[in-house]
């Protein structure tokens, strides 16, 4: 899966059996400097640079240790788990809450950082 397209999911969730690339890279283009700056956010620079510099793909295990997925299932459980995972968060009226109070909060964060 191309890292910009995961970076701009809310919520990150994997099988085991996924991998990540800088695609554009791998086409022999140039990486936006958006979207670098948010793989920096989500991974920290040193991770970045190197994901950026070499174009090789990350295992899920390894993204979930970085910082760049939040959920890792296993690929024979992944569409139940995901499923189940996304009704808990539709139940659960508080998530529901902190996700339309912060976004506007973490999208001013993107635009304006400090």
């Amino acid at each position: 899966m191309g890292v910009a397209i995961a970076l701009a999911c809310d919520q990150r969730l994997s099988g085991e059996d996924a991998r990540f690339t800088v695609t554009p890279l791998r086409l022999g283009l140039i990486y936006s400097h958006a979207d670098a700056l948010r793989l920096v956010r989500a991974i920290g620079a040193g991770p970045a640079r190197e994901m950026l510099l070499s174009a090789l793909a990350i295992e899920a295990a390894q993204a979930l240790r970085l910082g760049l997925i939040e959920r890792l299932w296993p690929a024979a459980d992944f569409d139940a788990a995901s499923d189940a995972y996304g009704t808990a968060l539709e139940h659960d009226r508080s998530s529901r809450i902190d996700c339309v109070l912060s976004k506007p909060l973490s999208l001013q964060h993107e635009i304006h950082p400090h």
